[in-house]
């Protein structure tokens, strides 16, 4: 048995790029539905030309999987195994061919389904940012709850992935589609209006919205950006991003459902008032 498969790959549109996925092995038609199923938000019909082909190999011989990774595949015996690092293989995949050319933050974001106006919340991983996404997400548009793909006049990719969750707290962390977690879907078209740090707190806490200066965010969020020295002038475009959006807040908190009313009043407006352009940062 070889790792050859005649099945048609599945075609994804991811972060604006399209990205062939090729399933392979002795359980590529298993394989394939999943991939299906998992990231069905992101299905694309075009015959434009992949950016990537990435090759996905389930097979139950381990020698098979072998070869299969030393050509560069992403392989196992494990369904879950592999859907687990195909989420962070393409996540990466296809990071490489955007960036320099928009805004990528780990973050999530979630649209008003009406107006395309977005909140972006922005935490390191692990911190909260899927649970936020299923949280705000049953009523507002899911847009990712990884990466936000900023352009630089404002506009965001989708970028609708499957959502990491532990089952019964343990790993391999399953793919559970937006669908599956019950994510509205974000309309076609959508702008950022907020960006704001998420910061959880495990005592039990009122929601509070703090401004954090933007020579602190721009810090902050330099460690969270993908490749922000391969931006035009990365600091400069980040502040004025920034600042035509009231600037950064901070939300603290301790239960997600607190973001709700919040998150949901900065997207139904008004606009922010754009904050004062700082001297500190320089060209």
């Amino acid at each position: 048995m070889n790792g050859a498969s005649d099945l048609a790959p599945v075609v994804l549109r991811v972060m604006g790029v399209v990205v062939h996925l090729r399933a392979t092995g002795g359980r590529a038609a298993e394989l394939r539905a999943d991939l299906v199923r998992a990231w069905e938000r992101c299905l694309e019909e075009t015959s434009e030309a992949p950016a990537a082909t990435v090759e996905i190999c389930l097979d139950d011989d381990p020698d098979l999987v072998v070869r299969a990774r030393a050509r560069g595949a992403v392989a196992g015996t494990d369904l879950f195994l592999v859907m687990d690092e195909v989420s962070s293989s393409l996540t990466q995949t296809t990071l490489e061919q955007v960036v320099g050319t928009r805004w990528l933050l780990h973050a999530c974001a979630l649209a008003d389904t009406t107006t395309g106006r977005t909140v972006v919340l922005v935490a390191p991983s692990g911190t909260g940012k899927t649970t936020a996404s299923r949280t705000l997400g049953q009523s507002l548009g899911y847009l990712t709850d990884e990466t936000a793909v900023i352009a630089l006049d404002g506009s965001i990719v989708p970028f609708a992935k499957p959502l990491s969750l532990l089952v019964d707290g343990k790993r391999p962390k399953r793919q559970v589609s937006p669908a599956e977690a019950g994510l509205v879907v974000a309309p076609p078209d959508c702008t950022v209006v907020a960006v704001a740090l998420l910061q959880r707190e495990s005592e039990p806490t009122e929601v509070r919205v703090e401004d954090v200066p933007m020579v602190e965010g721009l810090s902050i969020l330099a460690e969270q950006t993908s490749s922000l020295h391969l931006l035009d002038r990365p600091l400069h475009t980040v502040a004025n991003l920034l600042n035509e959006r009231g600037g950064l807040r901070r939300l603290v908190y301790s239960e997600a459902v607190d973001l709700v009313p919040v998150v949901s009043s900065w997207l139904r407006g008004p606009d922010p008032v754009a904050a004062p352009a700082l001297e500190e940062v320089h060209r």
